[in-house]
């Protein structure tokens, strides 16, 4: 502690950040290597020095310090603001991709880190973590029109990425069954019946299709 307050002068009373800096290091390495606070303040410290790489680098060994004294809320905080500084400010797509899902560890609804995976997961090429992701993805999502653009997105990474046809054709599929008034979906289930003989799958969507129509018109006429 009366290391820690010696270095607090050289950052605020004579403002020799750099000084300062090395000196945390040096306490954290030598004295006190488990100390959380010791952590932290040299984590802001190097942010004010605009050391952005080596304040996330503190940050991720603070949270695994942290884990039983800050409460889930702090962390999460913490985990957060770590991870937009990777992507944000240091554009590190790797680093950033491990910063956010560690965010869904804490909140794996997380609308922001979804959104920042969905983006990350393409420009990474990881197409397999993309796809996984989607139901989390999709669960967020309330407006219609960013739903159907999703299902879209994942049919083609599964037809263009992946190579896997069947799978496309079931997330076209989700795509007609939920918003079958836009023939764009249907258009997408022809064309993949046509290139890998799904005639039979293609035969069941319109069937399903009519029963929907049937029942709905049934349900109107008996009110």
């Amino acid at each position: 502690a009366l290391a820690f307050r010696q270095v607090d002068v050289l950052e605020e009373k004579l403002g020799d950040l750099d000084e300062a800096a090395r000196c945390y290091e040096q306490i954290i390495r030598e004295i006190a290597p488990g100390d959380v606070d010791g952590y932290r303040r040299l984590r802001r410290l190097h942010l004010r020095r605009g050391e952005t790489r080596r304040a996330c680098e503190l940050a991720e060994l603070e949270l695994f310090l942290c884990a039983e004294r800050d409460t889930p809320a702090e962390r999460l905080a913490l985990a957060l603001e770590t991870a937009r500084l990777w992507w944000d400010r240091l554009q590190d797509a790797q680093r950033a991709t491990v910063a956010f899902e560690r965010v869904l560890e804490f909140d794996a609804g997380h609308p922001e880190a979804l959104a920042a995976l969905r983006r990350l997961y393409h420009r990474i090429g990881a197409p397999e973590r993309f796809v996984a992701l989607a139901p989390q993805l999709f669960g967020v999502l309330e407006d219609h029109q960013e739903r159907q653009v999703l299902l879209f997105e994942v049919a083609q990474v599964w037809e263009n990425d992946l190579d896997d046809p069947q799978q496309a054709f079931d997330w076209y599929r989700r795509a007609y069954d939920l918003y079958p008034e836009d023939g764009r979906a249907l258009e997408e289930l022809k064309r993949m019946a046509e290139a890998h003989a799904f005639w039979d799958e293609l035969l069941t969507v319109y069937e399903q299709a009519r029963s929907h129509e049937l029942s709905r018109g049934g349900g109107a006429s008996q009110e």
